[in-house]
């Protein structure tokens, strides 16, 4: 069994999310020292559109990666009960794709069954990705690396 995963401080999401908390919470502060005819209503509507994006961003992004001898487990970091069991014999094609910079790695799993979902890996450290494709092509898998070779 292998881990693929980084730490909770280690993905680009959670820094976004925290500042945006920040700002939110020193916006809140100023805005209720201002005399302003906003009613509480609009405020708190204001404020769930001011988190709402990050927190759908930290939801989506945080996935990290456990190998077994047969499976491969794709999980979520913020929500454990979140996560896909995809056998390696049930597998056609795996796209590993980095960017670079701050984008966020992602994979494309394709199965027999003609079923393709993208997992953004935004968990799993970024020196682990090419580790990470290796394994899988030690495994038999046809597997598209782009941008990993950048990480080397």
């Amino acid at each position: 069994m292998k881990i693929f995963r980084g730490s909770f401080w280690s993905g680009d999401s959670v820094h976004s999310f925290f500042i945006s908390y920040i700002l939110g919470s020193i916006f809140i502060v100023l805005l209720s020292r201002v005399e302003i005819s906003f009613s509480c209503l609009k405020i708190v509507g204001m404020l769930f559109i001011f988190y709402a994006f990050p927190v759908c961003l930290l939801l989506f992004s945080e996935f990290y990666i456990i190998e077994f001898d047969d499976t491969l487990v794709v999980k979520n970091a913020i929500c454990p009960f979140w996560k896909k069991k995809i056998y390696f014999k049930d597998v056609v094609k795996i796209n590993v794709v980095y960017l670079g910079g701050y984008a966020v790695p992602y994979m494309r799993i394709i199965t027999d069954k003609k079923w393709a979902c993208r997992y953004y890996i935004n968990r799993v450290k970024r020196k682990q990705l090419p580790e990470l494709v290796d394994s899988l092509r030690a495994k038999g898998i046809d597997v598209d690396a782009r941008g990993i070779d950048m990480l080397k």
